[in-house]
């Protein structure tokens, strides 16, 4: 049997029923349950024990009020204690039963929390109840990834052949884009289920996630041969022939879905994307926009209009469809990217780069740099990239992104397709610490890398050597400097994060945690300043008594990159308050490797205390790896609290 999961704990009852005796102690388990005590199990065992007959008829008296939980625990107790006593085996399976089938009709019901309850109810008596594992992580895959693959793991552990939880956990590990640990799951259903539907489609995207469309495209065939009217294969299978290079096959496959289901946007999105690719931004503007009259609110509809604005050069427009994409979702790192080069591009006289490509030999690769979060996240990917090509003397391979600008080099460009690796299906922090010999070598990295800075702390001249700005950039920013180290001696940072920020581990930390250190450490600095960056500027009148100076001050215009001067004031502070976000992280990071020293103060917030506290950027977690809070995520005094994530 796989892992087992323990119900949640129950604290003793104290007083009567601990002392009590023989038919006195089941009394004190009625008058204590009566008065709502909670009991523990090893108190129902030593009533069981002493008059398990006593116990089996209060068990039955208490399912016939619709008790299952406590009739199940009573005559789990008495099993417990008497491990062949025939009434409580007899049952207790009924009572199960009845927790299971309630706990399934709240499923149904859209009342996950009720479902959650009894589930549990029935592992507290039955760990290897199969059907309750299974169904329990349905319920909190969408919050407990780790949870979720535990209760998947043991339902399968008690029955191998169970289809429905096969199926579910592949579709769980696609979802959670584990898409190589996806196929022997799948692969396992269909060989149980050969008929199972949407089996063939399912294992034909892992197959396709893993990097592995030639073997893709046949499930996809079979897919459309059971269910030829099925609009997800078909856009699949038209995705598979783009992979391999068919494109006019693609073409016609998402000309078909569009058929088939023509108020549906996505066999237009993928339409007009396809023929984008092609190099045909006209006939793609038909498409995307019937694709974003089908559903306005994507902003992935508005992203692609830009795209095809851009292609046909119109700036203008372009930089109008990106800006659109970015309100209806500010956290997407494609939305910053795209944006932000766009504007970029234009605002400066860059100077002329020889496009490189890597050299013959091993290679990693980095496809999504720039489109998996935003610049804070793009930061510890692209480092990650080069510091494991660098430790194990690989060439490395980045599309576009603004590091291209912001920093001084000139990264080689993506050559020929590799296979695709995520963090999830390797370790990849190990193998960089060289505490596994597993080398990981011509692979597209795919994941966050959001590891703590110990396994990086060994290479932190070359983090700070690579991310050094680009000349083109630095008079600016030596300006911006100049500027407010002449307001003040000592420059104290703060990066307050709000609008697309607050969901889950991204939790917001209240500004009186800040006002709350300033207030008692501000008088006994040098001369200082403060340096307020943030995006919502209606924070600065809560920081007013210390006359905070922001972007806006400094008066040093940064055309697309004005979050880039934030960023580099933070990295030259002589103290930093971060933010619960990897964009002022990495900036500490670099701080604490500059030339001339080093930041004499970091602190972060720390949400079990509530307060600011110190830590060293060079062996810390960086933000995306804290669990989210066990309550509420806490909310400032403006009544700031969960945003878009």
């Amino acid at each position: 049997m796989g892992r087992r999961l323990p119900g949640p704990a129950t604290p003793p009852v104290r007083g009567a029923l601990a002392v009590a005796g023989g038919g006195c102690m089941v009394s004190a388990v009625r008058q204590a349950r009566g008065h709502g005590a909670v009991m523990n199990d090893d108190t129902l065992i030593e009533a069981a024990r002493r008059d398990p007959g006593a116990v089996c008829a209060l068990a039955l008296e208490r399912a016939g009020r619709g008790e299952l939980d406590l009739a199940a625990r009573l005559w789990r107790a008495v099993l417990g204690a008497h491990p062949g006593h025939a009434e409580a085996a007899a049952h207790l399976p009924a009572a199960i039963r009845g927790l299971l089938t309630a706990g399934f009709g709240h499923h149904r019901a859209g009342r996950p929390e009720e479902a959650e309850s009894h589930y549990r109810a029935v592992l507290r008596s039955d760990p290897d109840n199969a059907d309750a594992l299974h169904l329990l992580a349905l319920i909190v895959g969408p919050r407990d990834r780790a949870e979720a693959d535990a209760l998947y793991e043991a339902a399968l552990a008690a029955r191998p052949d169970f289809a429905d939880a096969l199926y579910n956990r592949g579709r769980f590990l696609i979802t959670t884009e584990r898409f190589a640990a996806a196929v022997p799951v799948l692969r396992r259903l269909l060989e149980i289920d050969p008929q199972r539907p949407e089996a063939p489609n399912f294992l034909g995207m892992a197959l396709k996630g893993a990097g592995r469309g030639r073997e893709a495209a046949p499930w996809f065939r079979r897919m459309l041969r059971l269910d030829p009217g099925h609009v997800e294969a078909r856009l699949s299978h038209g995705a598979a022939r783009e992979i391999a290079g068919r494109a006019a096959e693609a073409i016609q496959a998402y000309r078909v879905a569009a058929a088939l289901q023509p108020g549906l946007d996505s066999p237009h999105f993928m339409l007009g994307h396809a023929l984008l690719k092609l190099g045909r931004p006209g006939d793609a503007a038909g498409p995307l926009g019937r694709s974003d009259r089908v559903a306005p609110g994507d902003h992935r509809n508005a992203l692609s209009l830009g795209m095809v604005l851009e292609a046909l050069e119109d700036r203008d427009g372009a930089e109008a469809a990106y800006a659109r994409a970015t309100r209806l979702c500010p956290s997407s790192g494609e939305n910053f990217t795209l944006h932000a080069l766009l504007r970029l591009r234009h605002a400066f006289a860059w100077p002329e780069k020889p496009r490189l490509t890597a050299a013959a030999g091993p290679r990693v690769v980095m496809s999504t740099l720039g489109r998996n979060g935003r610049f804070g996240n793009s930061i510890l990917q692209y480092a990650f990239l080069r510091l494991y090509a660098a430790e194990y003397g690989m060439a490395y391979e980045v599309p576009d992104w603004v590091g291209r600008y912001l920093f001084d080099g000139n990264d080689p460009w993506p050559s020929a397709p590799l296979s695709v690796l995520h963090e999830a299906d390797a370790r990849f922090e190990d193998s960089l610490a060289r505490r596994i010999p597993l080398v990981y070598r011509n692979y597209d990295l795919l994941g966050h890398f959001c590891y703590p800075t110990a396994a990086m702390a060994r290479h932190r001249r070359l983090f700070r050597d690579m991310l050094s700005p680009n000349p083109v950039l630095r008079p600016r920013l030596d300006l911006a400097m100049e500027r407010l180290r002449g307001m003040g001696r000592t420059v104290v940072a703060a990066h307050l994060r709000r609008g697309d920020f607050g969901q889950g581990p991204f939790w917001i930390a209240p500004e009186a945690w800040y006002q709350a250190w300033l207030e008692e450490h501000w008088a006994g600095l040098d001369a200082p300043v403060l340096y307020l960056a943030t995006d919502e500027p209606a924070l600065v009148e809560a920081f007013g008594r210390y006359r905070p100076v922001t972007l806006a001050d400094l008066g040093v215009p940064l055309p697309g990159a004005e979050f880039y001067l934030d960023f580099h004031v933070l990295s030259r502070a002589d103290l930093m308050l971060i933010s619960n976000s990897t964009f002022s992280f990495t900036a500490s990071m670099l701080n604490a490797a500059r030339d001339g020293g080093e930041a004499r103060r970091f602190l972060r917030p720390d949400r079990d205390r509530r307060c600011l506290v110190p830590y060293d950027p060079w062996d810390a977690d960086p933000p995306q790896v804290f669990r989210p809070p066990a309550g509420p995520a806490p909310r400032d005094s403006t009544g700031h609290g969960p945003a878009s994530a």
